[in-house]
């Protein structure tokens, strides 16, 4: 078994003091508010090529008013994973995502600990986050030191710091920030970040950028892009979209080069309610791989999407949605059909049945066919106590994978 590391018992020992505080203490227990999650995870995939059988604990707990002023919070997010196999892995079995304390004033924001900077969800570091903010604007920068990138451990080898700005009203969020990555003294990556969600009336619009800048040319140039544009009321709706993905490029951590090439994807999606009851939806979508090492052939697909869903039927409470999917391209064509049913009972427990199965046909080996399947409960006890329970199956003709994930949340 593996020894913890000094970080991982420091993360297990703020989380259960956390909970020694709050069980201990009638008068913090009564001011302090918050959400306790306790969640585990089982899996079994007997695919030969990477057999895993794994057992993954994962605590989260928020608390909020931790003193008399009230500004004053506690976030805790980490996991720990029991190998039941003999899968071998080169990422820690415990990691910490979040462990930091902050204080939310009308004009100051201050974090410390490991911290996912506030409006910036691409970057996490082991270090300070502050914002100063006024009604509808907000300032911020962070420092400090970027966890491993493949273990989640603390290390000194990656520094990460920034500035970032935004904007919020009632129908525009916006923000901007500018990245700045060292490894062993060396510049890593340095990259630009926005963000735009704009919804009024029937319109929404969402926007999202990363511009990385080549450390060899100095050159800015687009790495990740989405735009959607889409018009809506109460019963139909349109919306078209862009998205384009390329790999990043690391400067001193890594001698691999990545390919320069990118992905990217048309789409034109719609939907129609007909007699408040059934939903239409249909979904097209062309697609490119502009990538050196592959071939003509192999760069364009589509993908064409439809369904229904249908509300109560026969007035009975159950819900059932269909579709399927089609595409065709990258010298392969996939076809596969979904089904979910769902009902609520008196509004404290949901049972969620799907299942779905998938045919692949490739140019250059045999046809394949995968069924998968689930059961999905959800129990609302109280107003502070939630459990739910979800299995999930996905056979095939030489491999069978089994999971099984259990969550019990508590709103104090």
């Amino acid at each position: 078994m593996k020894k913890r590391t000094g970080f991982e018992k420091l993360g297990r020992a703020a989380f259960l003091a956390a909970l020694f505080m709050l069980a201990s203490s009638p008068a913090l227990a009564s001011e302090t508010k918050g959400n306790l999650s306790i969640e585990d995870y089982y899996l079994k995939d007997s695919s030969a090529d990477g057999y895993q059988h794994l057992f993954t604990t994962r605590l989260k707990l928020d608390m909020t008013k931790l003193d008399k002023s009230g500004l004053w919070a506690m976030h805790f997010d980490g996991r720990e994973r029991l190998n039941l196999g003999t899968y071998e892995s080169s990422s820690e079995d415990a990691r910490i995502d979040v462990l930091n304390f902050d204080y939310s004033g009308k004009k100051l924001y201050i974090a410390f600990g490991r911290v996912w900077p506030k409006e910036l969800s691409t970057e996490r570091v082991d270090g300070v986050n502050a914002v100063y903010q006024w009604e509808k604007f907000g300032v911020g920068s962070f420092f400090g030191l970027r966890p491993d990138p493949y273990s989640e451990m603390f290390t000194l080898d990656f520094v990460s710091g920034g500035a970032y700005a935004y904007y919020k009203s009632d129908s525009l969020s916006s923000n901007a920030a500018f990245t700045h990555t060292m490894y062993k003294g060396a510049i890593d990556r340095q990259y630009l970040y926005s963000q735009t969600t704009y919804v009024k009336d029937k319109i929404s619009l969402l926007g999202l950028i990363t511009a990385d800048i080549n450390q060899r040319t100095k050159a800015l140039a687009l790495t990740n892009g989405l735009l959607e544009v889409s018009v809506k009321d109460a019963k139909k709706g349109v919306s078209v979209g862009y998205n384009q993905f390329k790999s990043v490029q690391l400067y001193a951590s890594t001698d691999e080069e990545v390919d320069p090439g990118s992905e990217r994807s048309y789409y034109l999606a719609g939907n129609y309610r007909l007699k408040d009851k059934y939903n239409l939806f249909a979904r097209i979508e062309k697609q490119n791989r502009d990538y050196t090492s592959v071939e003509d052939d192999y760069k364009d697909g589509m993908v064409y999407k439809t369904g229904v869903n249908i509300d109560s039927i026969l007035r009975t409470g159950v819900n059932l949605n269909l579709g399927t999917s089609l595409s065709d391209g990258f010298g392969a064509t996939h076809n596969s059909y979904d089904i979910e049913i769902s009902r609520v009972f008196r509004e404290v427990f949901q049972l969620v049945m799907n299942g779905s199965y998938n045919m692949s046909r490739y140019t250059t080996s045999d046809t394949t066919r995968i069924w998968t399947y689930g059961l999905s409960g959800y129990l609302y006890m109280s107003k502070k106590w939630t459990f739910s329970l979800s299995y999930n199956g996905e056979s095939a003709e030489d491999y069978t994978t089994n999971s099984l994930l259990t969550r019990l949340t508590l709103k104090f």
